[in-house]
């Protein structure tokens, strides 16, 4: 069985703030990264990504990546194997 873990960090903040969610689907994992990028920067998801390349981040599906003062906001998901 494969899940996908999702990641949400800054990395000017210490490791403890890290944001982790599971989903057993792919789709429903790509729209919260979607849903947290658009609340992190109070725009679209097209919007979302012409910020981010003006700031040289990254904007994938399945990760964003961008500079935020002193350090980088990362909005990330793996699949994962489920291992029993």
């Amino acid at each position: 069985m494969k899940v996908y873990v999702y990641h949400e960090t800054n990395d000017n903040e210490a490791f403890g703030e890290m944001l982790t969610k599971v989903f057993k689907d792919c789709e429903k994992a790509e729209a919260f990264l979607r849903e947290r990028v658009e609340k992190a920067l109070g725009e679209t998801w097209d919007e979302c990504r012409s910020i981010v390349e003006d700031w040289d981040g990254t904007f994938q599906y399945d990760i964003v990546a961008y500079p935020d003062g002193d350090g980088w906001n990362f909005f990330t998901f793996d699949e994962k194997e489920v291992i029993e």
